[in-house]
C-alpha cells in the first residue's frame, strides 16, 4: 500500500487539481471555481513535499529531501511565486466599471483603485489568479516529484476524469441543465469554449492509452473508452468546429508515432490493442453525441467540419474592426493594460459608430485572442505568461537534446507539447479560450511532463 500511495497518489491528486473546473463548469460560476482551485492546491502541494515518488534504492525521508532540494532550486517556482503575487495584486487592485458623472451628464470609465497598476474588473480577477496558484502546484510537481510510471498515471487519471467530466456535461445539457446547454450552443460572446480544455485532455487520453498497454494495467483498460471517447465527445460537443479539426490534426500526429511505438518497441500485438480501444472508444464518443446532442447542433457541426466552414458569416468583418479597436485601445494603456474583464467596456468607450454595424450584440471579446491579452494586461501581463512558458520550453530542449545522446526510444508523451502548444497558439488567433483555467492547467501539465518523460543516462552508463 505504501508503495502504491507513494507512486500514484501524487500523480492523482495533481490530475485532480487540473481537470476540477471541468467538473464545476455546469453548476457554478467562476468565484466558486476560483476557491475549489485554492482549496484543491492546498493538499496537492502537501502531497508533492510528503508523498513524492520514490526511486530505486531511496527511503521515503530521501525522497522528500531531493523534491524539497529540487524544488527550490528550480527556476520555475520562484518565477511563479512572483507570477502568483502579482495576480494576487491584480485581483485585489478592481474598481474598474462604467459610472455616470453628473456633473458632465455622461458616462466614463472609472479607474481602479491604483491606476498604475495592473487591474481588474469587479472580481474578473479572482480566478486568473486561482488558475496562477494551481498551475504553480502542477508545475513544481509534475517537474520534480513524480517519477516514470507516475507520470504516466497523471496521463490516464487526468483523461479519465476529463472524459467522465465530459459525459456528465453531456448528459446534463441533454437534461436541460442551463449552464451546459449554453456551453453546447458554443456562445460567441466571449469566445472562450471548454470544449478547448476537452480536446487538449483528449490528446493525453491517446498517451494514456499506450501506457496503459505498455504497463499491463488489464485492469484498468475499460476506464480508457473514458479517456478517449469520452473527451472526445466533449472536444465535439462543446467547441467549434476548427477546435475539432485542430484538436484531431494533433492528434492523428500523435497517433502515428504511437501506432509505431507499439509496433516496433512494445511488440506482442500492442498495435491491435491500441487500435481495438481506439476504435471503441471512438465509437463510443460518436454514439453519445448522436444520442444526447440536440440534432441540430449535431448535424450543425459535422457540416461544418466536412465542408470546412469554420467560422460564422460575421466573423471576418468583427475580426477586423475589433483588432483595430483593440489595438488602439493597448497603445493608451500599453504596459499594464486596461484591467482583466475590460475589454467589453473599452467596445463601448472606444466604438465609433460605423464599428457597430460589423460588431454582433453582446460581444465582449476580441476574435484575436492574442490581443485581449495585450490590452486587457499589457505588456507586463504577458510577460508573467512569456517567461514561465520560455523556461518550460527551454527545459524540453535541453531534455530533447540530452536524449540525442542516450538513443533510447521515447515514449509518445514526450513528443506531446510542441504540437499541443502549437495547437493553442493557433486557437489563440481564433478565440480566447487559451486565457481560461482548464486549458491552462492542462497545458501545464503536458509542458512539464513531456520534457520530463525523456529518456536520459542512468549512474552507471545504462540508460534510464
Amino acid at each position: 500500500m505504501q508503495k502504491f500511495i507513494a507512486k500514484y497518489g501524487l500523480a492523482a491528486h495533481l490530475a485532480i487539481l487540473a481537470v476540477a473546473p471541468l467538473f464545476l463548469f455546469p453548476f457554478y460560476g467562476e468565484e466558486t471555481v476560483a476557491v475549489v482551485l485554492l482549496w484543491l492546491s492546498l493538499p496537492a502541494a502537501a502531497w508533492i513535499f510528503m508523498q513524492p515518488s520514490v526511486r530505486r534504492g531511496e527511503m521515503l525521508h530521501n525522497s522528500r529531501q531531493r523534491v524539497a532540494s529540487e524544488v527550490f532550486r528550480d527556476p520555475i517556482f520562484w518565477v511563479m511565486l512572483v507570477v502568483v503575487a502579482c495576480c494576487g495584486l491584480r485581483a485585489l487592485n478592481s474598481g474598474i466599471a462604467m459610472v455616470y458623472d453628473a456633473e458632465t451628464a455622461s458616462w466614463q470609465m472609472a479607474s481602479p483603485e491604483f491606476p498604475l497598476m495592473p487591474a481588474s474588473v469587479g472580481t474578473s480577477g479572482f480566478l486568473p489568479f486561482a488558475a496562477s496558484v494551481a498551475c504553480m502546484v502542477l508545475l513544481i510537481g509534475c517537474r520534480n516529484a513524480l517519477g516514470r510510471s507516475a507520470r504516466q498515471a497523471y496521463f490516464l487519471i487526468s483523461s479519465v476524469l476529463a472524459g467522465l467530466a465530459a459525459v456528465m456535461a453531456v448528459v446534463l445539457a441533454n437534461l436541460g441543465n442551463e449552464l451546459a446547454s449554453h456551453a453546447m450552443t458554443c456562445p460567441y460572446q466571449e469566445l472562450s469554449y471548454v470544449g478547448v480544455a476537452f480536446a487538449v485532455h483528449f490528446v493525453s487520453g491517446l498517451i494514456a492509452v499506450v501506457a496503459v498497454i505498455e504497463n499491463k494495467w488489464n485492469r484498468v483498460m475499460p476506464l480508457l473508452i473514458l479517456a478517449v471517447g469520452g473527451t472526445a465527445a466533449g472536444a465535439y460537443a462543446f467547441s467549434p468546429a476548427y477546435v475539432s479539426g485542430i484538436g484531431l490534426a494533433v492528434w492523428l500526429v500523435l497517433f502515428a508515432y504511437s501506432f509505431f511505438y507499439a509496433l516496433r518497441i512494445l511488440r506482442n500485438a500492442s498495435e491491435f490493442k491500441m487500435i481495438l480501444v481506439l476504435g471503441v472508444s471512438l465509437l463510443s464518443a460518436w454514439a453519445l453525441v448522436a444520442m444526447t446532442m440536440p440534432q441540430s447542433v449535431f448535424h450543425a457541426r459535422a457540416t461544418s467540419i466536412c465542408e470546412c466552414a469554420f467560422f460564422p458569416d460575421w466573423y471576418a468583418a468583427a475580426r477586423k474592426t475589433l483588432s483595430d479597436l483593440a489595438l488602439k485601445v493597448w497603445m493608451t494603456n500599453s504596459w499594464t493594460g486596461t484591467g482583466v474583464g475590460s475589454f467589453g467596456l473599452d467596445i463601448r468607450f472606444n466604438a465609433v459608430p460605423s464599428d457597430w454595424a460589423s460588431i454582433p450584440r453582446g460581444l465582449v471579446a476580441p476574435p484575436f485572442g492574442w490581443l485581449k491579452l495585450l490590452v486587457e494586461r499589457g505588456i507586463f501581463g504577458a510577460a508573467l505568461m512569456a517567461v514561465p512558458l520560455i523556461l518550460l520550453l527551454a527545459t524540453y530542449m535541453w531534455r530533447l537534446v540530452g536524449w540525442l545522446l542516450v538513443r533510447t526510444p521515447p515514449q509518445p508523451g514526450c513528443w506531446m507539447a510542441l504540437p499541443v502548444l502549437l495547437a493553442v497558439v493557433a486557437m489563440g488567433c481564433f478565440d480566447c479560450s487559451y486565457l481560461r483555467a482548464d486549458v491552462m492547467m492542462a497545458v501545464a501539465g503536458i509542458l512539464a511532463l513531456s520534457a520530463s518523460s525523456f529518456p536520459k543516462a542512468a549512474k552507471g552508463g545504462k540508460n534510464g
